[in-house]
């Protein structure tokens, strides 16, 4: 199984408010998301991270990391990373990337941290999976029905989203109809 997730914000507590999450702090919240992403995220699946992981220095964010049950984790690059670019903590990640465009069952999924007006092969029914907003942008109206999603974990109950949870979104969604066609 694949999944997908954004925005985790490990030790970081002014997110807490920020975005109204449900914990007391951020060492309550590291606890309780580490906890949702193994009970939903299989050792052997697939989980695509879109940025934003940790809040704090590479060395605290490591040992949040090795508690991953998933050994199969892809990284793409978001805003708030700078503990990520530690060779160390890349080399945990199958792959590391500032922009993705993979392929699940046959779907066509492009992956970036921050939400596109348009994406490749939007037009031939590809999806945008993104974070950053935490469940806030509002879509512009040429964008409302297409193929376009949030993945932050404040969308998903605060934890990863699953590529089926994403088909049964995604099944009334039209293809984009702009652009390179």
């Amino acid at each position: 199984m694949t999944y997908f997730t954004a925005d985790l914000h490990f030790y970081h507590e002014n997110i807490i408010k920020f975005c109204n999450r449900p914990y007391a702090n951020a060492e309550i919240m590291n606890v309780e998301l580490l906890k949702n992403i193994n009970e939903t995220v299989g050792e052997h699946d697939e989980l695509y991270i879109l940025g934003d992981f940790g809040f704090a220095p590479s060395q605290k964010v490591k040992p949040i990391l090795n508690q991953i049950v998933c050994k199969n984790l892809h990284y793409v690059y978001g805003n708030h990373d700078k503990c990520m670019k530690v060779p160390d903590i890349q080399r945990m990640f199958k792959t590391f990337s500032v922009y993705g465009d993979i392929a699940v069952e046959g779907q066509r999924i492009i992956l970036f941290h921050f939400p596109l007006l348009e994406w490749d092969a939007g037009h031939r029914g590809s999806w945008m999976l993104h974070g950053h907003c935490h469940g806030t942008l509002v879509l512009p109206e040429m964008l409302k029905d297409k193929k376009i999603v949030d993945v932050g974990l404040d969308c998903w109950q605060y934890k990863p989203v699953s590529f089926d949870e994403l088909k049964n979104y995604m099944k009334n969604k039209t293809n984009i109809t702009y652009g390179d066609k």
